[in-house]
């Protein structure tokens, strides 16, 4: 969701999301997504024939300086299959997560609120950031 609040300049969350980018960008913090970001990010700007924003997120996606956009591995796949079926979340969620968890990130940034069940992370939610 970042990335298409971002892209899309979401009016509700771009105050939070553009920061939060500028900070990846500079190397403050390191941002890591999975492949599945890409698919889900891709989905409306296709649905769309947005060429432009196809463009722009294609360059982030492998240009943007400290994001990581990782592949499943299996390793990975195994994760998520443990926290799908520990938690009941669906697999894509549980992807990402497992990426996050695999690759040591702190948080796990999003704004869907079923994750916040997951304890193996820190679930920050977009919508508590504000209020």
């Amino acid at each position: 969701m970042c990335f298409i609040y971002a892209f899309e300049e979401n009016p509700t969350y771009l105050h939070i999301v553009k920061p939060l980018f500028e900070q990846i960008e500079k190397g403050k913090i390191k941002g890591i997504t999975s492949t599945i970001t890409v698919a889900e990010s891709l989905v409306r700007p296709f649905e769309r024939g947005d060429i432009s924003l196809l463009s722009r997120y294609r360059i982030v996606f492998r240009d943007f300086p400290n994001l990581a956009v990782v592949l499943p591995t299996i390793e990975i796949s195994e994760k998520a299959a443990e926290l799908r079926a520990i938690h009941k979340i669906r697999m894509p969620d549980a992807l990402q997560i497992s990426t996050s968890l695999i690759h040591n990130a702190k948080i796990f940034i999003t704004n869907d609120l079923p994750l916040s069940k997951v304890s193996n992370i820190e679930i920050v939610q977009l919508d508590d950031l504000i209020h």
